[in-house]
């Protein structure tokens, strides 16, 4: 990325030579406004910017075209991450893949994954907070036959924030994950030695022994109440917890899915650049 930072104008910026970065902001307007034709592209495993270069423009040092295509500010993290790479990242955030698996990032609509084909009568007899989730299918007459789920792509941070009375809380800490079996939640916050506050809930915390699943540190708990709900328990079915590892795995995926300039720009972007920027 060096011959990328090698047309910004130098700066004094208290009394040393510095790279008057602010100026990309210019271009890049410049090259957004401009007639600029792009093409999809998807990053090999282990595909760096500047081999992305190299096959598509012919130059390796073309990379910041790239970085300049598609908003990239951190070559590193806003490139795919290797194998490696990633488990580190997951490591270094989370402490083990373990516990990243374990911990929910949010709740999604989950139609992805469910195939159900209601009949008519079939979904006229669900309640109206469940119909918003199928769609009507219809035969070439117009006629409907059938529904399946709605293509929705609805995310919401938690679907349950409740208060639980325990033994002691005094050794759990806010943002870790609790579990009691297969039932787990978040600790959003520590009202006082014994009350604590959980959301991102899955199943019942009540009259258990909850673990610390970073801390490993063990309390009962007693009964709960529930402070929100802003998925109905009728609504459950329909939607899924992502956990914090697959959140990390898609966003990463999601970034090799990038744009390159056609290269007949070249020329002309290098020029725009050089007038902008002298």
């Amino acid at each position: 990325m060096a011959g990328f930072f090698n047309f910004f104008p130098p700066l004094n910026y208290n009394g040393n030579l510095a790279t008057n970065v602010i100026a990309k902001v210019a271009f890049e307007q410049t090259i957004k406004d401009s007639l600029v034709t792009y093409y999809p592209y998807t990053i090999e495993q282990g595909e760096r910017p500047d081999q992305v270069a190299e096959k598509y423009y012919g130059q390796p040092t073309y990379d910041w075209i790239i970085y300049l295509a598609n908003e990239i500010v951190d070559p590193y993290y806003d490139w795919p991450l290797s194998p490696n790479q990633f488990n580190s990242y997951i490591k270094s955030k989370y402490g083990s893949e373990s516990y990243a698996q374990a911990s929910i990032s949010h709740f999604k609509v989950n139609y992805q994954s469910d195939d159900t084909v209601l009949s008519p009568s079939s979904f006229n007899g669900l309640t109206g907070s469940i119909k918003k989730y199928f769609k009507p299918v219809y035969n070439t007459a117009g006629t409907v036959l059938s529904y399946v789920r709605n293509e929705q792509d609805l995310f919401l941070e938690t679907n349950l924030t409740i208060s639980v009375s325990v033994s002691n809380s005094s050794s759990f800490f806010v943002g870790e994950r609790i579990a009691s079996g297969s039932n787990s939640a978040s600790i959003t916050g520590i009202s006082n030695s014994t009350m604590i506050v959980l959301d991102k809930v899955i199943g019942s915390l009540a009259n258990t022994t909850i673990v610390g699943l970073r801390s490993g540190i063990s309390t009962n708990t007693s009964s709960q109440t529930i402070l929100s709900q802003p998925i109905p328990s009728a609504e459950l079915p329909y939607w899924e917890a992502v956990s914090c590892y697959d959140n990390e795995s898609d966003l990463n995926d999601s970034k090799r899915h990038i744009r390159l300039i056609d290269k007949s720009y070249v020329g002309k972007i290098e020029k725009q650049m050089r007038e902008l920027l002298k």
